[in-house]
C-alpha cells in the first residue's frame, strides 16, 4: 500500500530492488515496484545487460556502474542508483 492508501502510488515510491542470494550457484534478482504497487520479478540482469519485457512495455537498462534506467513504450524513463 503507497503512502496515498490502497492502489495509489507517488513517483517517489516507485522503486528497483536487488535481492542478494547467500549462494554462489545463483545470481541476484531484481523486483520492480510500479506505479500501480505491483511488484514485478525482472530476474537476473548482470552488469551492462539490456533486457526488454513486451508484457509490460517496458525495457530495462544496467550500466557497468550498477545504475538501472527503465524506458518505457511512451518514452519515460527511470534512473534507479544502487547504492
Amino acid at each position: 500500500m503507497g503512502l496515498l492508501g490502497r492502489g495509489w502510488r507517488l513517483p517517489f515510491e516507485v522503486t528497483l530492488r536487488i535481492v542478494y542470494t547467500s549462494d554462489s550457484q545463483h545470481a541476484d534478482t531484481l523486483i520492480y515496484t510500479d506505479q500501480s504497487g505491483r511488484e514485478l520479478g525482472l530476474g537476473v540482469v548482470g552488469l551492462g545487460q539490456t533486457l526488454f519485457y513486451p508484457d509490460e512495455g517496458i525495457r530495462l537498462y544496467r550500466s557497468t556502474m550498477n545504475i538501472f534506467m527503465i524506458e518505457t513504450i511512451d518514452g519515460e524513463y527511470q534512473l534507479f542508483i544502487s547504492k
